[in-house]
């Protein structure tokens, strides 16, 4: 008999629009939603801050360095068992940010969850594979009159995170 685990994880993620485009990063094969693009953020280590993770992880997927201007608001999502992880739950709480950054983005960590990153149209995100939490942060910094598109319904991959 498999016991079931169950695990919760804090991550951080960046909301990073400029002059229409959003910065997006796409996620490696090997990870869930492999493939689809996402927040540039991840997991909050020991010790570490928040806004601390937002700036380590957005200078491994991206290469660039940039500079929390608030927060946007925070989700708390649970995925049960999938293809992917036959027997872990995972209680995900996600805290989002308004960055703002600009450069050439480019990924420097090596065999890392990301495999690309790019500023990305807003005007056709939603035609794009992305994981549910673009849509979610997108609508957050529209809420607060942050985003100058309104979102579009997205392609969701099953367990995105």
């Amino acid at each position: 008999m498999v016991m079931q685990v169950r695990r919760s994880r804090l991550s951080a993620y960046g909301w990073i629009e400029r002059d229409g485009f959003v910065l997006l990063s796409k996620i490696a094969p090997g990870y869930a939603s492999a493939g689809n693009w996402t927040l540039p953020g991840g997991s909050v280590d020991w010790g570490e801050h928040p806004e601390e993770t937002l700036h380590r992880e957005l200078y491994e997927e991206t290469g660039l360095t940039g500079q929390v201007e608030e927060q946007l608001g925070v989700d708390s999502v649970i995925f049960e068992p999938n293809e992917f992880n036959s027997y872990t739950s995972l209680h995900l709480v996600r805290l989002y940010y308004r960055v703002s950054a600009s450069g050439a983005p480019q990924v420097t960590e090596i065999g890392g969850s990301t495999i690309d990153t790019a500023w990305l149209p807003l005007s056709n995100i939603g035609d794009l594979p992305m994981v549910g939490s673009v849509s979610h942060a997108q609508e957050l910094a529209r809420h607060q009159g942050l985003s100058t598109s309104p979102p579009k319904p997205v392609s969701v991959a099953n367990g995105s995170a």
